[in-house]
């Protein structure tokens, strides 16, 4: 989990020199899209890899890319502009998440049947 928190943060840092407004909308709509997308590939689960990605990757670096601190912030500090800030990142953060799990869902390979 570490690991992947110090690779998060590294990609966040890196997208956030390309303006802060775009830079805030990219990570948590990307951070979104790929945690779903997990969700959804391994919501049923049983190998033994499963719970060390879901940590590397959902809490790691998923959990270090996203902002919401950031995004408060930013919603607080640019008044009208803010709300749109808001609203734009709640429309693409809920478009990434459906599209994550559908996504993930599909490619989920099928349980093996037990006969």
């Amino acid at each position: 989990m570490f690991a992947g928190g110090a690779l998060g943060t590294c990609v966040r840092v890196a997208v956030f020199q390309f303006g802060e407004t775009a830079g805030l909308i990219t990570v948590n709509t990307a951070g979104t899209l790929i945690l779903a997308f997990l969700s959804g590939l391994l919501v049923d689960a049983r190998t033994p890899w499963a719970t060390p990605v879901k940590l590397f990757v959902g809490a790691g670096i998923c959990g270090s890319l996203t902002t919401q601190s950031t995004l408060a912030l930013m919603t607080v500090q640019s008044g009208f502009g803010g709300l749109t800030l808001t609203l734009v990142s709640l429309v693409t953060g809920v478009c990434a998440a459906v599209s994550g799990w559908l996504i993930g869902s599909a490619v989920r390979p099928s349980p093996r049947s037990s006969c």
